[in-house]
């Protein structure tokens, strides 16, 4: 029974242990939520590029890859545009390269490689922390 009566309220009901027990879960979740999505940051970087020339050309293909993983591609672009924005992990050096493609489906080779790292590690501590002085404030 989820729900017990009270006798010394009056015969009223209240919420057995097991409801307690789930509220302080769920309160404890919601929190940790909460605290989670404060410190979470995006981040993101935008390309430039001089626009190709080419009377089909249909657009572009950005990819991306991390250390020694192999390039994924993760935007088709507009033949119109030069430029693209994109998010960026924390702390994970990411490597970025661009391709033109025509209409007929044809690819060019990757443009030059760029690379990223966005900086969110902490300065180590600072070492050695001494006491140089003392002083003694006598008040009359």
């Amino acid at each position: 029974m989820l729900d017990q009566a009270c006798n010394v309220c009056g015969g009223g009901l209240r919420p057995s242990p097991l409801i307690k027990y789930m509220k302080k879960i769920i309160f404890i979740l919601i929190l940790i939520l909460v605290v989670s999505t404060a410190y979470a940051k995006n981040y993101s970087i935008t390309f430039g590029w001089d626009k190709n020339t080419e009377a089909d050309l249909a657009g572009y293909k950005l990819y991306r890859r991390d250390q020694a993983a192999d390039y994924s591609h993760i935007a088709d672009i507009s033949e119109d545009l030069s430029t693209y924005t994109t998010s960026i992990d924390m702390n994970i050096t990411t490597y970025f390269v661009l391709t033109a493609f025509d209409d007929s489906g044809n690819e060019s080779d990757y443009s030059n490689e760029v690379t990223y790292t966005i900086d969110n590690i902490a300065p180590s501590s600072p070492q050695s922390l001494t006491i140089k002085s003392i002083s003694i404030i006598i008040d009359f």
